[in-house]
């Protein structure tokens, strides 16, 4: 996770804000995201079916609703398939 320790002089920052109300959170980065085992457990990064890289992992639908949960059909066009060539 990046981290408030970062900074100089910034342990007793969450305290601080803790303290005084103020709400704080880690700040996650993508291999955090992929670690997380939150994020395994409630299926938000799937893979996804490609033509041009076999497939690639995208986050899922959100929210997931009981009677229409959603779901990804592909992955996107390759790059350039709706330009329009003169």
């Amino acid at each position: 996770m990046i981290c408030l320790a970062l900074l100089e002089n910034a342990a007793p920052c969450p305290a601080r804000c803790d303290n005084a109300g103020v709400p704080i959170s880690a700040i996650y980065s993508m291999k955090d995201i992929f670690e997380d085992p939150q994020y395994a457990a409630r299926d938000n990064i799937v893979d996804v079916s490609c033509d041009e890289f076999g497939s690639v992992k995208m986050p899922s639908v959100f929210p997931l609703l009981t009677e229409t949960p959603g779901k990804i059909k592909w992955a996107g066009p390759k790059l350039g398939a709706f330009n329009i060539v003169y």
